[in-house]
């Protein structure tokens, strides 16, 4: 909360800052007269003012919140989450919250993520019930294989658990065929509370 409150401290001040110039230039960055650093700097403040709502640490900001801070706030949280550079708490909330935005253009790019090789093993189990949660039976071929066939037993896990979260009868297929393959004695355990959650 302490969190919100500076950045939107920080939007107002620099709202005021602008208003107290007296031959101050509109702010859309394709009207005439406008520089690009003048729109570079501004768009900098408002994605530090994203970062601040990000870092909130007992949970992701919230659609309103973010989009009260600006209108344009699938832009920074895009930007953030597509940031292999960004500090990983800063990306993997923006994560989250691109999920507010489920469209076709996040679907592909986060199993785009989830797909990639590259993509580091602590970033599939934000990815895993994201997509679950944000794209409901859709998601579902795309999680199949986590918990079907990748060598890490946690994945394996933490894609029931994804699935288990979706009220869907090919979860429940899903879960049921990992149920009688898998390996591991916990992990098994898991993979039944998850599908017992779809009965």
């Amino acid at each position: 909360m302490k969190l919100f409150l500076i950045a939107l401290t920080l939007l107002s001040l620099l709202a005021t800052g602008a208003s107290a110039e007296p031959a101050a230039k509109p702010s859309d960055p394709s009207a005439p007269g406008v520089s690009d650093d003048a729109s570079t700097s501004g768009d900098a403040h408002i994605e530090e003012a994203v970062l601040m709502l990000l870092s909130q640490h007992h949970r992701a900001p919230t659609l309103k919140q973010l989009e009260g801070l600006t209108p344009r706030a699938r832009h920074f949280v895009e930007r953030i989450a597509r940031d292999e550079s960004a500090f990983a708490f800063h990306r993997e909330r923006a994560l989250i919250a691109l999920g507010y935005w489920a469209d076709d253009d996040t679907f592909n790019y986060l199993t785009g993520l989830l797909d990639d090789p590259q993509t580091d093993v602590s970033l599939l189990h934000t990815l895993l019930p994201l997509l679950a949660n944000s794209f409901g039976e859709r998601a579902v071929g795309e999680l199949t294989p986590f918990v079907l066939e990748h060598d890490d037993v946690q994945v394996r896990i933490s894609a029931a658990a994804a699935l288990g979260r979706l009220n869907s009868d090919a979860a429940f297929k899903i879960l049921d065929i990992a149920i009688e393959q898998e390996p591991n004695p916990i992990a098994r355990q898991r993979i039944e509370d998850a599908a017992a959650r779809l009965r």
